[in-house]
């Protein structure tokens, strides 16, 4: 689990793995827009810093990308596959001193990544927590927004993360996936990308009914999963 394993710090029409080796970062290998299997790929967090540069930044604004998944001031967010915090440190600017963020990776290197750059920036109101693909340790229902940015094609089981996400969101709340777009040609693996329709089928098994479509621009896409009113 973290959010921009695949996300590299090249513009859109960039999107080789010159910054991952070979299989990015580490996760899943399987078409996930079809049938077979789904072996984990975690990008290393040796190679942490390449999450970071401006201009990756530059290429895809952090903030711009957390508004766009509906998170605003006063919330809770839970960063699901934080990595180092590449959008952890920006989702707290956005939420304000009113809200909360939880930032929650399955590497306790990329946790202790974020820690030293959440002291740096004299940030010590991030809970940082470490999770296993399946379980964040965390109470249900406490997020106004789930956000997993470049984490759901990393996922051994992509249904029981998306469960584990409808878990932890509130009534109302939405979870909110960015991933790489499966319907155009990019320089990106097909088994670093998971189609919408896939998506939304194992977002809808774990009560997640309803979905939103974002195309962010031409590389990325933006799926907000949400519950239908009964």
């Amino acid at each position: 689990m973290q959010t921009d394993r695949d996300e590299t710090a090249h513009g859109a029409h960039r999107h080789g793995h010159g910054d991952h080796g070979h299989a990015h970062d580490g996760h899943g290998h399987g078409d996930h827009g079809g049938p077979g299997g789904h072996r984990t790929h975690r990008f290393s967090a040796d190679h942490a810093e390449r999450l970071l540069s401006e201009e990756r930044a530059q290429s895809f604004p952090p903030g711009a990308a957390l508004r766009n998944a509906g998170v605003g001031p006063g919330m809770t967010v839970i960063d699901l596959g934080c990595g180092p915090g590449f959008f952890t440190i920006p989702a707290r600017h956005v939420v304000g001193a009113a809200g909360h963020v939880i930032a929650a990776d399955v590497q306790p290197e990329m946790l202790d990544h974020l820690r030293g750059r959440l002291s740096q920036a004299g940030i010590a109101d991030v809970d940082v927590v470490l999770a296993t693909e399946g379980q964040v340790p965390v109470a249900g229902a406490v997020a106004d927004v789930v956000f997993a940015a470049f984490v759901l094609h990393e996922a051994n089981d992509p249904g029981a993360f998306l469960a584990e996400c409808a878990r932890l969101v509130k009534p109302g709340g939405a979870v909110a996936i960015i991933e790489w777009r499966h319907d155009v040609d990019l320089e990106i693996r097909a088994d670093h990308r998971i189609a919408v329709p896939v998506i939304a089928a194992h977002a809808a098994a774990a009560g997640l009914d309803r979905h939103e479509v974002q195309v962010l621009d031409d590389a990325r896409v933006l799926v907000r999963l949400t519950r239908g009113i009964p």
